[in-house]
């Protein structure tokens, strides 16, 4: 059993599930499982919500995955050649649309996997959601793509099924710039926008990581009993 640690706002059953050593080397991982939606991050509005639409952006990649991302096919040789970031992708805050579409939640991958997050430092690129774990077993998805691009910026698109029955919440566009602290990743924004309406937001901290296997680069961190993995376009 995954012992109960802090992710951010009511953690009443927030479980610790972190840095974990990827297995074998793989191409995208394989589609995923169904699972639960959780809180976003501390920031002063959330980007989790509830309802079934697509992002105003269009879907360019395949689904989400079950299974951890070094399972699966064999590789050409482990490496990466990564995407270039584009801060002005020409949704709101600069945001691009999803890369993939929505990752089903599912079980923890590996409930030995529950020590401290990491950190890291962010290489430039575009990082899109591939696996959502939760502890619950609740059904429900995780939709994000976040880019980081010179100079600490950022712009992230999301949305979020919190598997309560009413669909996909509001697709959400941030932006601003980026901050690192003992594995904590701190986000101030400059812009946020809901769906189409401007909201006020602050900062949001979460604690994250960042993992390389065979070439291939993921960003992962925790919210209130979940974690999730994106992984380096």
């Amino acid at each position: 059993m995954l012992s109960s640690r802090l992710f951010f706002i009511s953690l009443s059953a927030a479980l610790s599930i972190s840095a974990a050593t990827l297995n074998a080397c793989s191409d995208d991982p394989a589609p995923a499982s169904s699972g639960d939606g959780g809180a976003s991050s501390s920031s002063s509005s959330s980007s989790s919500g509830g309802s079934s639409s697509s992002s105003s952006g269009s879907t360019s990649s395949s689904s989400g995955s079950s299974g951890d991302p070094g399972d699966g096919g064999g590789d050409a040789g482990c490496t990466e050649n990564p995407a270039p970031p584009n801060l002005d992708g020409g949704e709101a805050c600069g945001t691009l649309p999803f890369g993939k579409t929505a990752a089903q939640f599912q079980a923890v991958l590996d409930a030995s996997d529950n020590g401290g997050y990491d950190g890291g430092t962010f290489e430039p690129g575009i990082y899109d959601a591939v696996i959502a774990e939760r502890g619950s077993g609740n059904p429900g998805s995780w939709r994000e793509t976040f880019v980081v691009g010179p100079n600490n910026r950022f712009t992230r698109i999301r949305q979020v099924d919190t598997g309560g029955g009413g669909g996909a919440g509001p697709v959400t566009h941030r932006s601003g710039t980026i901050s690192t602290n003992n594995g904590s990743l701190v986000m101030t924004f400059d812009c946020a926008v809901d769906d189409a309406d401007p909201v006020d937001a602050s900062t949001s901290t979460i604690p994250y990581e960042i993992k390389k296997e065979c070439g291939k680069t993921y960003y992962r961190y925790g919210a209130a009993g979940i974690r999730i993995w994106l992984q380096r376009r």
